[in-house]
């Protein structure tokens, strides 16, 4: 969507490997109008971040149950304005996700 404005509601931001929401959970309660989509491939820490944000009431965490590398191209190609991560991979395969 390439806009500037990191409060635009239309703003979709991925955390690659969030393990127990780091940063993607954080940095959903800075921008309550962005939506997040936190990926990781060890369904226990999603269920684990599942429930911190329901605990803390925050609307706009979704999880996806995962591999980047396997998601669909089709549903997620093109859709985040921002991707984050930490540590997932080296930093040029991690750019061509």
């Amino acid at each position: 969507n390439n806009n500037n404005n990191n409060n635009d509601p239309s703003m979709n931001i991925a955390d690659v490997g969030t393990g127990g929401g780091f940063p993607g959970l954080p940095l959903s309660l800075l921008l309550p109008k962005a939506q997040f989509t936190l990926i990781d491939s060890v369904q226990k820490k999603l269920v684990a971040v599942s429930e911190m944000a329901a605990e803390m009431e925050v609307g706009n965490v979704r999880v996806h149950w995962g591999r980047v590398e396997e998601m669909d191209r089709k549903k997620h190609g093109g859709v985040y304005d921002v991707v984050v991560g930490r540590s997932v991979t080296a930093l040029p395969r991690y750019c061509a996700w």
